[in-house]
């Protein structure tokens, strides 16, 4: 069974578990009607923050981690505009990759 669950998990068609149910379940595709207070906020840090959730997501469900990585997490992908926002050090471009966490207020997933 961990064969077939491992198999449908690599599957491409297991990205609608993220988009179709776990963005639901979170209530995070109503994210675009939420407006910050903060005045720096635009149009591409949501598209980061949501880049952000997506591939947080995706790296918990489909690489069959713990449910607990959804509260506990010391990790996030994160760009070079939003390593700045959350003073995460060495990382440019607008590519994202994973960064482990020093800050214990950012985890889970960088709140």
């Amino acid at each position: 069974m961990q064969a077939q669950v491992t198999r449908m998990l690599k599957d491409p068609r297991a990205n609608s578990l993220v988009e179709n149910f776990a963005l639901s379940w979170l209530n995070l595709d109503e994210l675009e009607q939420v407006e910050p207070d903060d005045k720096s906020f635009n149009t591409n840090m949501r598209q980061n923050f949501e880049t952000e959730i997506r591939l947080f997501l995706s790296s918990v469900l489909l690489e069959n981690r713990s449910v607990l990585d959804l509260i506990n997490a010391d990790w996030t992908f994160v760009n070079e505009s939003l390593a700045r926002q959350y003073s995460v050090p060495g990382v440019l471009g607008p590519q994202f990759r994973r960064v482990t966490l020093q800050n214990e207020n950012r985890w889970g997933p960088a709140g």
